[in-house]
């Protein structure tokens, strides 16, 4: 429908045209039938006008159905401005700004969110339902965007499947509170958290010194130093990538001996205090980080590290590692150091009530296993030679 220019910058528009039409009956007598058409338009949160009309039989009628669309409108605005809002429009225009922004995490929140724009692309939000989002899953599954040596494509794992599904979820559930669409279409048979399978893997301190002395190789042209840094700074401050990369010189405290990192995983911008190690404090002078202006980036921006996977390759470490198996190699070290459980969550961003520090983070290493198991067996051993022979066997029987 066309509005008139001087109606433009408005949000409403209603008009009561007259219709009259023509009834002819069997006998072929032509009668004038009075009729209104009511029209109310009203402008979408996209821009464009969206028109409302019925055919009434008097002007009072007409009258008194755009009064009630008006009425409408002003208590359920929301819903009528974005009906028809595709999910392209409400990222964009809405969730992005209102509640993304703020994330620490946002440039990942972000990545989860246009992901979905580019498969529903211009759907309706009214008309994404179980069945759409099955075939969004499947493909989360199957497109990951990376592709193996042989030009296979590598599948998402049910974990980073769930954190898309997860983030959609929040998005679509955000719309109905905002009576954008009458309800959130239901996400229980689609997120399937018992088929994750936790990352177990830690870097060895050997390993951990091969991909440092990598980075100073020349191969291809160039060195990897400006990745040094950051490993450097995963491995002892443990925290999310995301995290590191926000790190600014002002936020190092030498003389308190503490790195004030930003919460990733809150709602809320807070900041944890995390220990600056003996190593960090060598890198800190070694790189001269103090000598930078108080807002620079300490370990720089946060990028996809091509360099990540040659450093892999030159030092001959596993090439399944990823970066954040340096996050687990911080918390396990701190374990085993014997650091208490409180301060290895306050530490690395953990909530005092969660388990996931010692369910997925803190993975025991394979010759320590052996060595707690050996004082075990030390501690039998002696008490089998405090013990009359007699008692020994039958308590050897008993453990059997």
């Amino acid at each position: 429908m066309r509005i008139p220019k001087k109606y433009q910058n408005q949000r409403t528009f209603d008009k009561i045209e007259y219709n009259p039409r023509k009834s002819t009956n069997k006998k072929g007598k032509v009668k004038i039938i009075d009729q209104y058409k009511a029209v109310f338009a009203f402008k979408r949160a996209d821009g464009e006008w969206e028109s409302l009309t019925k055919s009434l039989a008097t002007r009072d009628d007409a009258k008194d159905w755009i009064r009630d669309r008006i009425r409408e409108h002003e208590n359920k605005g929301t819903t009528m401005e974005h009906r028809g809002m595709t999910l392209r429009d409400y990222a964009e225009n809405v969730y992005k700004p209102d509640f993304l922004e703020e994330l620490a995490s946002a440039r990942t929140e972000k990545q989860y969110i246009d992901t979905a724009v580019k498969f529903f692309g211009d759907i309706e939000l009214e008309a994404i339902k179980p069945i759409q989002l099955r075939r969004y899953k499947k493909h989360l599954q199957t497109t990951s965007g990376k592709f193996r040596k042989d030009g296979t494509p590598i599948e998402r794992g049910f974990r980073t499947v769930n954190a898309y599904l997860v983030r959609l979820r929040a998005l679509l559930n955000q719309a109905a509170a905002d009576e954008v669409i009458k309800s959130a279409p239901s996400f229980k048979k689609l997120i399937d958290t018992a088929k994750e399978t936790p990352r177990s893997k830690t870097i060895k301190a050997d390993e951990h010194e091969r991909l440092l002395k990598a980075c100073d190789i020349v191969k291809g042209g160039r060195d990897r130093s400006h990745l040094k840094l950051v490993l450097i700074g995963l491995h002892e401050l443990g925290c999310r990538r995301v995290e590191l990369h926000q790190i600014l010189v002002k936020d190092i405290d030498l003389a308190n001996g503490i790195v004030w990192v930003w919460e990733a995983k809150r709602k809320v911008r807070v900041q944890r205090q995390t220990p600056i190690t003996d190593a960090l404090l060598d890198a800190i002078e070694q790189y001269r980080i103090m000598d930078m202006p108080s807002d620079a980036k300490v370990f720089g921006e946060y990028q996809d590290f091509g360099s990540w996977e040659t450093a892999k390759k030159l030092a001959g470490v596993d090439l399944d590692l990823n970066l954040n198996d340096y996050r687990h190699t911080a918390l396990t070290n701190a374990h085993e150091a014997k650091v208490s459980s409180i301060d290895i969550k306050n530490w690395y961003g953990h909530s005092t009530k969660s388990k996931i520090t010692d369910t997925v983070y803190i993975n025991p290493r394979t010759d320590y296993i052996k060595e707690e198991i050996a004082k075990v067996n030390d501690y039998m051993r002696q008490r089998r030679q405090s013990i009359p022979m007699a008692e020994a066997v039958i308590e050897t029987e008993a453990v059997n």
